[in-house]
């Protein structure tokens, strides 16, 4: 059977065809790393307001991480206990019902004083900072939050 040569647009839009399949290949594969890296990240999170909450949620899942919400420093300290291997990271509000981040922190601290606890506020003066430190949290984070910065101490955790 004699097959006649292809015409050239064929030829061009099938060359085109692969370049376009080869880059979002490696398009995929670099989203796929990046999202099993923050895959692997459960992340406990307290905050007792519910647009912090969507928020925070929003944040983590877009970045592939898997986020265990609770309302209060008491409840926060009580998943944690339950299961403290679970966790890589806990994202902590300061100012909070029933038990705020600081004594939460301080509890978590008694758990694992290795795990990075990063404490969430609408202040970021010197007082602040010295109370969380003193509390046992890694860092300080200032409200409103940013999605980039979220996810640069997910990525570095």
């Amino acid at each position: 059977m004699i097959r006649r040569p292809p015409r050239s647009t064929h030829c061009i839009s099938s060359a085109a065809s692969d370049v376009y399949k080869r880059q979002v290949h490696n398009q995929r594969r670099v989203l796929e790393q990046f999202n099993w890296k923050m895959m692997s990240k459960e992340i406990l999170v307290a905050e007792d307001d519910k647009f912090c909450q969507m928020m925070l949620t929003g944040i983590l899942k877009s970045s592939g991480a898997v986020a265990t919400m609770t309302e209060d420093g008491d409840k926060c300290v009580k998943a944690f206990k339950a299961s403290p291997q679970k966790f890589k990271l806990i994202l902590m509000d300061i100012c909070m019902p029933v038990m705020d981040g600081y004594k939460a922190a301080e509890a978590i601290r008694k758990i694992d004083p290795k795990i990075t606890i990063i404490g969430l506020s609408g202040d970021n003066d010197e007082k602040t900072v010295a109370a969380a430190k003193k509390a046992g949290m890694t860092k300080i984070i200032q409200k409103p939050l940013k999605k980039a910065e979220i996810q640069a101490i997910i990525k570095e955790t």
